[in-house]
């Protein structure tokens, strides 16, 4: 049970974005496109919404396969219960909520094993600082600010 959250709950994210990662791409992809095409930021809901206002339609009966399948609100609809871990990042970039999870988590369970304070913080530091090196060489944000 205690393998279970450390190493299960990283793994069965990770796997799940992976199954994904393709479609998670492409669909950010075309986030990035309209963004750069309207200069300014939008999240997977927001330009959900827009494409069903804007007459996309969303049900499988009304389209062929084809346009369906080109469907950004019908691509978006599909992944929306992963907007929250996909808005932020860039194409390519799928793995990075997974990556922040895991590091969080070993930050947080490699303390058990330490019981002198000042080791606890130097190791807490130091996978923080890696965590820093891999976001600051990879770049995954879309927006600078983040």
């Amino acid at each position: 049970m205690v393998l279970v959250f450390p190493i299960g709950v990283p793994a069965v994210f990770f796997t799940v974005m992976y199954k994904y990662r393709l479609r998670i791409d492409e669909l950010v992809i075309r986030l990035k496109r309209h963004d750069d095409e309207n200069n300014s930021f939008t999240s997977v809901r927001e330009h959900t919404v827009i494409a069903l206002a804007h007459g996309a339609t969303n049900d499988p009966q009304q389209t062929s396969s084809l346009s369906r399948r080109q469907s950004f609100a019908t691509q978006a609809t599909d992944l929306l219960w992963l907007a929250k871990k996909i808005d932020m990042f860039k194409p390519g970039r799928w793995w990075t909520s997974g990556f922040l999870i895991s590091m969080r988590i070993v930050q947080t369970s490699v303390m058990v094993f330490f019981t002198n304070p000042s080791l606890r913080a130097a190791a807490a530091s130091l996978i923080a600082l890696a965590g820093v090196c891999v976001q600051m060489n990879t770049s995954p944000y879309r927006r600078p600010s983040e």
